[in-house]
């Protein structure tokens, strides 16, 4: 099992070196800020697909799964921080409830989009400029795998805290007795 993991480990120039960065950033940045939550995307997105191409076909949950599973982690680091932290999210008149709902179904559709490239771009490669890719981000299972795991998984998130904002902020007016209405 061992070696069919070590031969299936792909090191393509471009998410190698945005993990590697990404790392560096994790691991020196002082002081610790919200933009670990960020540098956690490429992280993840490469551990991904590097294993999740060696356990699953590429269908459609198989790559919704690798999306949330970039998603998950991140998100909780992000509620974490926000609470140690006491950061505020932003009041009603700098986002107003009809543009966070806006935000929130344009953010999704944009990782649904993501979702859909990643699952159904073909397999085969036979010109110069898809040759070129697949040195940059690597064989197409891997590269399918990571753009839906970081692209898909970043739009995710931003679609979740936008949702996490105006359910906080409904339980904040609900507790205040503000309906929010004139």
């Amino acid at each position: 099992m061992l070696t069919f993991v070590v031969t299936h480990v792909y090191f393509p120039p471009i998410p190698a070196l945005a993990a590697a960065v990404s790392l560096m950033f994790v691991i020196f940045e002082r002081p610790k800020n919200w933009l670990i939550v960020l540098a956690g995307f490429p992280i993840l997105a490469f551990v991904y697909a590097i294993v999740f191409p060696i356990f699953f076909a590429r269908t459609v949950f198989s790559i919704l799964l690798t999306v949330f599973a970039t998603v998950l982690p991140c998100l909780a680091l992000a509620l974490v921080f926000q609470r140690l932290w006491g950061l505020t999210y932003a009041t009603k008149e700098a986002l107003s409830d009809t543009k966070a709902i806006r935000g929130t179904v344009l953010v999704l559709l944009s990782a649904a989009v993501w979702t859909a490239l990643a699952t159904y771009t073909p397999d085969h490669c036979f010109t110069t400029k898809c040759k070129i890719g697949d040195f940059l981000f690597g064989p197409r299972s891997f590269a399918n795998f990571w753009s839906a795991s970081l692209f898909g998984g970043l739009h995710a998130s931003a679609a979740f805290i936008f949702f996490y904002v105006l359910v906080i902020r409904h339980v904040a007016s609900r507790r205040t007795g503000h309906t929010g209405r004139a």
